[in-house]
């Protein structure tokens, strides 16, 4: 997949990863995520996804609170709990109130809640918002155990022969990695996808990769970003 990218050309980060020509140069795999979010708010402003409210920091625009808000957030459009990774493609700007009654719901999931709501007062629809949530907790289960899919089909690649893991970009185990292990107990699937670059090093997902190297099992996802070049020190 290629990853979304502004269609110009610049430096991010005090030089660790630049845009060029289209492809993201990353000269140091540190900041990766902090590049991702830098990027998304970039490249999607920092008014909210979900309620269209606009950011602001002016005290006299924020009595207006159905027009503006004050925190800011970023959300996973597929959330972190599924697998979602921290990419451009996968991120978008929120408020903090849609961002946390969003929750682990799919973007279409939680638009089609919040229309539900602005018809409240009627009693066929309030017993229709029950039913769908109701119909939502089977969903989220099914979806923790791989059997509903929530990557798009081209999003997803092999794993490559030859992974170029850099330890240097996380500290490896921890309370990551037992977070893993314990929803692996429980739904004998990896919910961490491995991001790697064009030329085959690990960009995030790390423990998620060590853990399916340890336990041996092909239940892990995969992506490719084609217009990412990694060109570090590899430790």
């Amino acid at each position: 997949m290629f990853l979304e990218l502004p269609n110009y050309n610049m430096s991010l980060k005090n030089g660790a990863a630049e845009i060029n020509e289209g492809n993201l140069y990353l000269h140091r795999l540190l900041d990766f995520d902090s590049i991702m979010v830098e990027l998304a708010y970039i490249m999607y402003g920092k008014d909210c996804y979900y309620c269209k409210r606009k950011f602001s920091t002016d005290s006299e625009e924020l009595k207006d609170t159905k027009k503006y808000f004050s925190k800011l957030t970023i959300d996973h459009l597929i959330p972190k709990e599924f697998g979602g990774p921290t990419i451009t493609n996968n991120l978008r700007p929120t408020c903090v109130d849609c961002n946390n009654t969003k929750g682990n719901l799919l973007p279409y999931e939680f638009q089609y809640l919040q229309d539900k709501k602005r018809e409240e007062g009627v009693k066929e629809i309030k017993r229709e918002i029950k039913q769908y949530k109701e119909s939502l907790s089977d969903s989220q289960e099914r979806r923790r155990f791989g059997e509903l899919e929530v990557f798009p089909e081209d999003w997803l690649t092999e794993c490559p022969n030859n992974l170029l893991v850099n330890l240097s970009i996380l500290n490896p185990l921890g309370l990551s990695y037992r977070k893993i292990q314990n929803f692996y107990k429980k739904y004998r699937r990896i919910n961490k996808v491995v991001v790697f670059s064009k030329n085959g090093v690990l960009l995030d997902g790390l423990n998620g990769y060590l853990f399916a190297k340890y336990e041996g099992t092909d239940r892990i996802h995969f992506i490719m970003l084609e217009n990412v070049i990694y060109d570090g020190l590899i430790i």
